[in-house]
């Protein structure tokens, strides 16, 4: 996650007044399998405990950066992070998901197929996933939907 050379994807996670669970997230992102990749923490709290928390994992034990944001909106963070990012890959994240340690290899690779030019995951709760799968999605079997590049099809 360091050096001159671009990540390969780039993971941007607002938060607001959550650093605990926020912690969970990034302990997550730490156990992932896959290398090659940047946090970046777009923080939208007020305040001195949880900018001294964020600091100290910054400069410990988990490689992101932050970026303070002043006032409190979701998609100001998110656009905020999307200008921070150094890969052509972003991946939004929430503050409190939970996943295992293939999250970024399969976001990644479905990245990587041909004709798709963005990917996105269902959310999974314990009564099950929150809504059908789409006709898109070409791996079923863990909920990836595919977009495919129509934009530059005639017509």
């Amino acid at each position: 996650m360091t050096g001159l050379m671009s990540p390969a994807i780039s993971v941007v996670i607002p938060t607001y007044q959550r650093v605990a669970v926020l912690a969970h997230t990034l302990a997550r992102l730490k156990a992932q399998a896959f290398r090659g990749f940047e946090i970046i923490v777009v923080s939208q709290t007020p305040g001195e405990p949880e900018r001294r928390q964020l600091e100290q994992w910054h400069q410990s034990e988990i490689p992101m950066r932050i970026v303070w944001q002043p006032e409190p909106s979701a998609s100001q963070a998110r656009n905020r992070g999307l200008l921070e990012a150094r890969s052509e890959i972003v991946l939004f994240l929430d503050d409190d998901v939970t996943f295992d340690e293939t999250l970024l290899s399969a976001h990644t690779r479905g990245h990587g197929l041909p004709g798709v030019t963005g990917v996105a995951g269902q959310v999974r709760t314990s009564e099950g996933v929150t809504s059908k799968r789409s006709p898109l999605s070409r791996l079923p079997s863990v909920g990836w939907l595919f977009f495919p590049m129509n934009y530059s099809k005639p017509g």
